[in-house]
């Protein structure tokens, strides 16, 4: 599956953008993605990934010949843990058509990309997997089945369910 969505995303030119933290996704449904300041005096930017530097910290595979996923877009930051509630796990992703960014971008062909600017909410399409345990705390189990649910929906989206201000919310119950 993973496979297949870094593929689809090469071909169809689309990049994803993890929304980590709960109190942000708000502002990231109604406004879209603000330009961050990072570490390291880069200036305000977004961050980006596209093809394997979606699940891989790296272009290239590890000693074994697996990815490095530590650190990712899909795997971390598309995580949205600060101040959730502690009873579900929550993926949310921001989808986005590169060619329908206008301004500066850098990374483009490494698959990590800095976009210097905000990207509009009407420019991305939302993906949100909110998975419900009910008195159980979530743990790295529910994570998975998360994570299952985010590849399926990236995968349909990216291969023609993608709407330019759209959204995707995909709500399981596992108690």
């Amino acid at each position: 599956m993973i496979a297949k969505v870094i593929n689809t995303a090469n071909q169809e030119g689309f990049a994803i953008h993890g929304v980590s933290n709960y109190s942000a996704l708000s502002g990231v449904f109604e406004d879209g993605v603000a330009p961050l300041t990072p570490e390291g005096g880069f200036g305000a930017q977004s961050f980006w990934t596209s093809g394997i530097r979606m699940f891989s910290n790296s272009n290239n595979a590890d000693a074994d010949g697996g990815m490095i996923t530590y650190d990712t877009t899909f795997f971390h930051y598309a995580h949205t843990s600060a101040q959730s509630p502690k009873n579900k796990a929550i993926m949310t992703m921001a989808i986005t058509k590169l060619d329908d960014l206008s301004g500066e971008m850098s990374g483009r062909s490494r698959g990590y990309i800095t976009y210097a600017g905000a990207v509009p909410r009407d420019n991305m399409h939302l993906v949100q997997v909110v998975i419900d345990t009910g008195k159980l705390p979530s743990n790295r189990k529910t994570a998975q089945f998360a994570e299952q649910e985010m590849l399926k929906a990236m995968l349909g989206i990216m291969k023609g369910q993608y709407q330019a201000g759209g959204e995707t919310i995909i709500k399981k119950n596992i108690h």
